[in-house]
């Protein structure tokens, strides 16, 4: 093969494998937005904002059956290894665990839509402040994999725990409010499912980060992911 050639072909593959890379960055980057829409929409109840985190949602779908064909092909075509292939199984690994924060931020923003409403007068505090703290490890995750920050990375795979706990005292919380005001339970069950798609964003977002440091350092995460989500023992009792 004479130079030319061959220059041509690695740089072809290069072209590719970088806009893979920037390809699951807007993916992160547009998860990133559809959560903030959802979550500015349950605190202010604004019925645009939770539309706009509804159909961004297909969005997202289609990103995700784009990348995975893009990264099949980087496979069957290229045979990346090292280095390339782990950022190609990476990609193929994220991809879906952003597409389901979607589905579980579309999902809140229907709730949200479904809570304007309804009677409710639970305080949001908690709830919000659970919503900031995805926000913030959602942008860190966006950071760490275009710095390729193992810190950053393993920073959201240890608060995942926090977020439980956080969500154990919303459940709590929500639970005591019923009791006390029976006739919001519809609004206050659907609180209550809020707050667990929450939690589930958090485990994914655990997921993305075990995901980046694989990328970068070649191994798993060896120690036990940290839970601390007790409400399937929490009783008013």
């Amino acid at each position: 093969m004479n130079a030319p050639i061959a220059q041509h072909i690695v740089t072809s593959y290069e072209e590719e494998l970088a806009g893979l890379d920037e390809s699951i960055r807007q993916m992160i980057q547009r998860t990133e937005h559809q959560l903030e829409l959802s979550l500015k929409a349950l605190e202010k109840g604004d019925l645009s904002q939770a539309k706009e985190a509804i159909d961004l949602d297909s969005l997202t779908d289609s990103h995700q059956m784009s990348l995975d064909g893009q990264g099949v092909r980087m496979i069957a075509l290229r045979q990346p290894m090292g280095r390339d292939l782990r950022a190609v199984i990476s990609t193929l690994r994220n991809a879906p665990q952003l597409e389901r924060i979607g589905d579980y931020a579309a999902n809140i923003a229907e709730r949200v839509e479904t809570l304007a409403r309804l009677e409710h007068s639970f305080n949001l505090e908690q709830l919000l402040q659970m919503g900031a703290m995805l926000i913030k490890a959602i942008a860190k995750l966006r950071e760490a994999h275009e710095s390729e920050d193992v810190n950053a990375a393993i920073s959201v795979w240890s608060g995942d725990e926090e977020v439980d706990e956080l969500h154990n005292g919303i459940f709590s919380s929500l639970l005591a409010h019923m009791a006390a005001h029976p006739e919001q339970a519809d609004s206050s069950a659907h609180l209550v499912c809020i707050a667990r798609d929450m939690e589930r964003i958090g485990d994914h977002l655990t997921d993305v980060a075990e995901n980046i440091y694989y990328r970068v350092t070649g191994e798993v995460v060896r120690e036990t992911r940290p839970k601390g989500d007790r409400t399937k023992s929490i009783t008013l009792a």
